[in-house]
């Protein structure tokens, strides 16, 4: 902040405040006993606890809704990017943020000694309390960054200021009422309409929301068993890197931690993995083009598929989106925030991204990349969004080479093939596997690869 802005004024003024009140009682109690460092919130027992960390370096942007295209105003600091985890701070249960921010947590500073404050009796009723060593800087996505000025009796040891950031550990947490009735409202419609076709009414709206019946929708087989094995396989090797990810579980390279740097360092694969099902999946029905005659027909059916898988991936991502945005940090605490760079950008930059509407409507209609020109922060709707439009590329051009060659599938694959061939010698794979220009290559190169197979009926022939 200070090297673009210059350092945030510091008050210098005493104050008067009513002596029984909370930030009174607070310097009060903190004074008469040392200043507590908690090494885990199980070891605190005098109220609060706070996360600390040393901020060094910080994001700034250009606040907008615009494409990137059109990006352009005044540029501002958004939220710390970069941090180093000093520890936690047991406080009492009468001191707040604002407090232990601004007077509490500037005294942990390596360089710098800041003494106790003490609030000084002004008369029966009020006391005077010094002015705080810390101020907050003005970011758009996160306050609970703190500014701190090298204080005047400090000798020139250390850097002239530094920043600190602060989360409030949370021991327990509860919905909102907007978000329970948000929670309740698809229970209430699920279980309804389970009721009434396990009584015999059935219909296609009742059958879209039974619980039973997607349960055994989800279970059931999708061709030969190897696409399920594979999915399986697909599925918890995502598990398992996100989990690893933010969790406990070891990182070291020798026995499980083998496994899971193993993990981690597959997860771009893992998307392109679920690509070549994907794509092998619409090949091998070869995406009931097979089943109408005519041109108009056949793109009337490319066109239902790109519908229909469109609508299935936003009743999946628009869920999870929602609770991004306004469950997790809102009501579900982000108490391990500062243990992670990656964690806080993920929960603090994406997510405030992905609350402007545009982001999240664009995101959950899963045309975020075709609208902004740049991946999706909300979650992981950038992958399902990659993937989507990379079906549906496949599935359209494969439609279209049916259509001018007019031969049936696989057969009429010729100029998918054609363009797999270019495209795959012309580009080259990124690495975060997550965009459609990314992922067309591994989907047309499967495309190309299973046209040059032999089919099953190929084989028993010869």
């Amino acid at each position: 902040f200070s090297c673009c802005w210059g350092p945030p004024a510091v008050p210098t003024h005493w104050t008067a405040e009513l002596s029984e009140s909370d930030l009174a009682r607070c310097l009060r109690d903190v004074a008469e006993t040392p200043l507590e460092v908690a090494a885990r919130p199980r070891d605190c027992h005098r109220g609060r606890y706070f996360h600390v960390a040393r901020t060094e370096l910080v994001k700034m942007g250009v606040v907008t809704e615009e494409p990137r295209w059109r990006k352009d105003g005044p540029i501002a600091l958004l939220f710390p990017i970069v941090f180093r985890y000093i520890g936690g701070l047991c406080v009492p249960a009468t001191c707040d943020a604002a407090a232990v921010g601004g007077r509490l947590a500037p005294r942990l500073s390596a360089w710098w000694r800041y003494p106790p404050q003490v609030p000084v009796r002004l008369n029966a009723s009020h006391v005077l309390l010094p002015p705080p060593v810390a101020t907050q800087p003005s970011q758009k996505f996160w306050r609970g960054s703190w500014h701190v000025r090298r204080p005047e009796f400090a000798p020139p040891i250390g850097p002239p200021s530094l920043e600190l950031a602060l989360v409030e550990h949370a021991f327990s947490w509860t919905l909102s009422s907007g978000n329970l009735k948000a929670f309740l409202t698809p229970v209430v419609i699920v279980l309804t309409s389970t009721a009434f076709v396990l009584c015999g009414v059935r219909s296609c709206l009742l059958d879209a929301f039974a619980a039973h019946l997607n349960l055994r929708r989800l279970v059931e087989r999708r061709g030969h068993i190897a696409y399920d094995i594979c999915r399986l396989l697909l599925t918890f090797s995502v598990i398992l890197t996100h989990t690893t990810s933010f969790s406990w579980l070891p990182h070291d390279r020798d026995g499980f931690g083998l496994v899971v740097v193993a993990s981690q360092t597959l997860v771009t694969r893992q998307n392109m993995g679920f690509v070549v099902l994907a794509v092998e999946l619409g090949a091998s029905t070869g995406w009931s083009l097979g089943r109408v005659q005519g041109r108009v027909a056949r793109m009337l059916t490319s066109l239902r598929y790109s519908l229909r898988r469109t609508a299935v991936c936003i009743s999946v991502a628009a869920p999870w989106t929602y609770i991004f945005v306004h469950v997790f940090i809102e009501d579900v605490p982000g108490n391990g925030l500062l243990f992670s760079t990656q964690r806080f950008n993920w929960w603090i930059g994406n997510r405030a991204w992905c609350a402007e509407w545009r982001h999240f409507a664009a995101s959950v209609l899963m045309v975020h990349d075709l609208v902004f020109a740049s991946r999706s922060p909300c979650h992981t709707s950038d992958v399902f969004e990659g993937i989507l439009h990379t079906e549906i590329a496949c599935a359209s051009l494969v439609a279209a080479s049916v259509c001018l060659t007019n031969l049936p599938p696989p057969r009429g694959s010729a100029l998918a093939v054609a363009v797999a061939v270019v495209v795959c010698a012309c580009t080259s794979v990124a690495s975060s596997g997550h965009r459609i220009g990314e992922l067309l290559p591994v989907a047309l190169g499967t495309l190309a690869v299973g046209a040059a197979l032999p089919t099953a009926a190929g084989l028993a022939a010869r």
